[in-house]
Parts: structure tokens; C-alpha cells; sequence
């Protein structure tokens, strides 16, 4: 989905900025990747047992700002900023997350650019946009550390680069869809890796399956080991399953054979090999 360059108020420090981000090649799939992984990585969900934001408590929800801010500034390769969050273009950019409708912004950045970042949990949706922060444009309630939201003429000066794109990598939002008793199988802590995995590839045969998900149900760097079938992931007696992935032109290839639809970049798919041609 390409979200179109609008027309704004002219600030020219702002444009170079977003000259700067829209430049970087594969821009919305980073941001939209980023953000959900941000998400994914601070709840945790094989390791927590928790699939939902509701389930954190309030000191583990304040962590989500600093891990998107870290993790699109390495997505981005941006650079940091003594003043600020991050450097973009030559200007300082200050960094602002919310899962709910507003931002709430500090004085610091008050007259200053936001890269501002939503996620969106009822259907996993990401928005990032540029911003410049005026007093004017803020909403008069403030809490008791002075931060206030954006009122609905600043909302309207945002800059999306991308807007509402539903974020297919998150591991949360792959995992609302499953049946609870499946999620409970594959967060298992007392079964191993292998096995965490097997259910998760015998339940799914022939769907398309997050291979952030893969990675984070088996917990080992040797994660992509585990999706080749030997013996340890037989799934019933004389019988295995196959994983083919994205990322493999031998595994894309029996795909197009077999008449299946292409995997996503950073998907696998189980397959039972015995009604595979």
C-alpha cells in the first residue's frame, strides 16, 4: 500500500526530512516490520504466555516507546541525536509511539519535527508519520508531566508515510488467530523446542506461517535447523513433515509446481511430503 505525499503547511526542514525517509528503499515494509517486531519483542509472547497489550502491566507498556525508538532507528540507520532522538537529513527528530489514538508530546518538542508511530492491536495496523510539533496545534489538557496529544488541526498535519498497513509479521497479531489451546501447546515451557515446533508445523500443514513466529517458539539460534525434517520432528510413526520457505528458489519452485499460492517474504509452510508432488 503506497501512501501519497499530501499537501501541508510549507516547512522546508520538514520536507527534507521526509525527501530523506522516503528515499530509503523499501520504507513502509521497514516501518511496518519494525514497529510489529518493537511490539512482539516486548511481550513476548512464546517466553510470557501473554498474546494481548492488556495482559502488561504499566512499568512493561512504558518500555514500548524506547524499543520502537531503538528499533527504527537500526531499521532506518538513522543516527542519534544529542538533542533529541535521532538525526534525520541533519535535523533533530524526536521519536513518539502510541497503541492508542494520540501521542502524548513533551514541551521539549514542542516546535520540533516527531517521527510519530502507531500500532493499532484490534487488527495489528501500523502508522508512522512525520510532524512538526506546534504549540497551537496541541490539545489544551495536559497530564502532570506537561505532555498533551495532538489536536485535531495538528492530527491533520501529519505526514504518513504509511498508514494502517496491517503488519502480516507480527507474531501477536499471527497468534490471535490461532485456537488457545494452540497458543498454549507451542508457548509449552516444559517441552522442548522441537517439540513446541512440531505442533506448531503439524497444526498448520499448508498455511503460511511467520517465520518470526518460528524463530520465537523454538527460542534457539539454530531455529532454521529445526524446519528441516529429521528424525526429531517425525509427527506421527513413519511420517515427517517438510518446511518450505520464502527465502529458498528450490522450495519457491515446488511451490508454483504444486499450484500453491507464493509464500510472503519471511514465511514458511509445512508440508506433508507424502501428498506433496
Amino acid at each position: 500500500m503506497t501512501t501519497k505525499p499530501q499537501i501541508h503547511p510549507s516547512d522546508s526542514t520538514l520536507d527534507s526530512v521526509e525527501k530523506f525517509l522516503r528515499a530509503i528503499p523499501d520504507l513502509e515494509q521497514k516501518l511496518v516490520d519494525g514497529v510489529a517486531r518493537a511490539i512482539d519483542e516486548v511481550i513476548d509472547p512464546v517466553r510470557s504466555a501473554r498474546w494481548t497489550i492488556a495482559e502488561l502491566d504499566k512499568p512493561e507498556k512504558t518500555v514500548f516507546g524506547i524499543r520502537v525508538e531503538n528499533v527504527l532507528r537500526m531499521e532506518l540507520e538513522l543516527e542519534r541525536s544529542p538533542v533529541l532522538d535521532v538525526k534525520i537529513a541533519g535535523e533533530n527528530v524526536d521519536i513518539k509511539f502510541t497503541v492508542r489514538s494520540n501521542w502524548t508530546i513533551p514541551p521539549e518538542a514542542h516546535d520540533e519535527i516527531c517521527l510519530v508511530a502507531r500500532f493499532k492491536e484490534i487488527n495489528h495496523a501500523v502508522s508512522v508519520g512525520l510532524v512538526r510539533v506546534r504549540e497551537n496545534e496541541l490539545n489544551p489538557g495536559k497530564n502532570r508531566d506537561a505532555k498533551s496529544g495532538l489536536n485535531p488541526i495538528g492530527m491533520s498535519r501529519v505526514r504518513w508515510l504509511v498508514k494502517d498497513q496491517v503488519a502480516k509479521s507480527s507474531i501477536i497479531g499471527f497468534m490471535a488467530g490461532l485456537p488457545l489451546q494452540l497458543r498454549r501447546d507451542i508457548t509449552d515451557p516444559h517441552v522442548g523446542a522441537q517439540t513446541r515446533l512440531n505442533r506448531l508445523f503439524v497444526a498448520l500443514l499448508n498455511q503460511k506461517i511467520p517465520e518470526t513466529l518460528v524463530e520465537a517458539v523454538s527460542q534457539h539460534r539454530d531455529w532454521t535447523r529445526r524446519m528441516r525434517p529429521d528424525a526429531s520432528n517425525a509427527r506421527a510413526p513413519g511420517k515427517k513433515f517438510d518446511v518450505l520457505r520464502a527465502s529458498s528458489s528450490e522450495d519457491r519452485k515446488l511451490i508454483k509446481t504444486a499450484g500453491l499460492p507464493p509464500l510472503p517474504k519471511g514465511f514458511c509452510m509445512s508440508i506433508d511430503p507424502m501428498n506433496f508432488p
